[in-house]
């Protein structure tokens, strides 16, 4: 594993642990927007250097569209979506 993938797997799992542990230690009125983005973002930066994507969805009409709704797959998932 490259030092980019183990920075942006211990970024993430810190963010997660930054939010869990405000979640223990006072409950979730005192969770803020802030850690909750910087989570997300860390989320992102792991999907980015694994392979992660969306996965596809299709309308009847043959439209395929990117299934925000759904869980994430690997890029070489038969039901990734192609970003390009």
């Amino acid at each position: 594993m490259t030092i980019d993938k183990e920075e942006t797997i211990l970024s993430f799992v810190n963010a997660v642990r930054d939010v869990t542990r405000g979640l223990e230690e006072t409950g979730i009125e005192y969770l803020t927007y802030y850690e909750v983005g910087k989570m997300d973002k860390a989320m992102d930066k792991v999907r980015e250097a694994h392979g992660i994507v969306y996965q596809k969805g299709e309308h009847h009409e043959g439209h395929v569209y990117r299934a925000y709704h759904s869980d994430f797959v690997y890029r070489d998932h038969k039901d990734a979506y192609d970003e390009e």
